[in-house]
């Protein structure tokens, strides 16, 4: 199939905040699987042009499904992008995916009006869903998933997520703009202060972990998955093969919890001064994992920012 995969912005300016790492690892995989991938990050261009660019895409691309992915924050704009997809292609299939189909599902399902919506870590659903519409399958029969059963939205029940994740393909930076993430860095009037930071210079994003292991009563955690780790040695790789590739030597960890522990985060330091890479890096941890010499080992390898959450206080 020949899909387009776009990554709405929760800002009007065209930025870079948030570069769409969770769109990347399932565009990867899903490209594994045969399928072709066309990449839409709407962070990259101005709220006036994202429209136009829509559907010259539409008007231009053959496009068999549409994947939309967001956070609940970017509910205004899926609602406009879904109803700008139907005014010009009504007959594309529409999927949701990402934190926005997790916590209120019914509820997203009646107002926003996808065809589908994928909950949870999407590689292997979103991946069967695509073949059971390839091959006129029910696709109520696909575990992880969001439908229609005439006008009634159902859920068919939790889906199976990647138990390894270094099994999974690097993720497909390339179709969301890497470079233009890199680039609109340093433009001071061209940015939102996120996960990226200007007094480093250009931050990458990488992933080092997937969900949490705690159930903090403040944070909803639906459809998140079991909390999981890449091997902090291939982690280190991927840094520096960014390093070699993109020029850039700054890193933003999108992790929503770098390390359970703090044997981790000693080897992650470890490794990169093993291997002489001077990086600066930001990650987020909690306050009950931290010592003075583990804060002193991160700063000592170019940790210059910490995120903590609210259950700091």
């Amino acid at each position: 199939m020949n899909i387009l995969l776009i990554s709405p912005s929760y800002y009007p300016q065209a930025n870079a905040s948030y570069f769409p790492l969770g769109l990347a690892y399932i565009s990867a995989y899903v490209k594994m699987q045969g399928h072709q991938v066309k990449g839409l990050n709407l962070n990259h261009m101005d709220f006036a042009d994202r429209a136009q660019r829509l559907n010259s895409v539409l008007g231009r691309e053959k496009i068999d499904l549409i994947g939309i992915s967001g956070l609940t924050v970017a509910f205004n704009e899926i609602d406009k992008l879904i109803k700008e997809i139907r005014g010009v292609r009504a007959d594309i299939p529409i999927v949701l995916g990402g934190g926005i189909t997790a916590v209120e599902g019914e509820l997203m399902m009646n107002t926003l009006r996808p065809n589908y919506a994928v909950v949870g870590e999407g590689e292997f659903i979103f991946t069967r869903l695509l073949t059971a519409i390839e091959n006129n399958v029910d696709a109520r029969k696909i575990a992880g998933i969001w439908c229609w059963d005439g006008d009634n939205p159902i859920y068919t029940g939790d889906g199976e997520s990647p138990k390894h994740l270094d099994e999974l393909p690097l993720p497909d930076l390339d179709s969301f703009g890497i470079n233009e993430h890199i680039r609109l860095q340093g433009n001071q009037g061209h940015y939102s202060n996120h996960l990226t930071r200007l007094d480093v210079g250009p931050s990458f994003p990488i992933s080092a972990s997937r969900s949490c292991p705690f159930k903090c009563t403040f944070c909803h955690h639906a459809g998140m998955g079991d909390y999981k780790k890449h091997n902090i040695v291939k982690v280190v790789d991927q840094i520096e093969s960014y390093i070699n590739a993109y020029g850039v030597t700054g890193f933003s960890i999108y992790d929503e919890l770098f390390s359970a522990n703090k044997s981790r985060v000693v080897e992650f330091c470890r490794l990169l001064k093993e291997r002489n890479l001077n990086i600066k890096w930001f990650c987020q941890l909690r306050m009950d994992q931290i010592d003075l010499p583990m804060l002193k080992m991160m700063r000592e390898t170019g940790c210059n920012y910490i995120s903590f959450g609210i259950e700091s206080g």
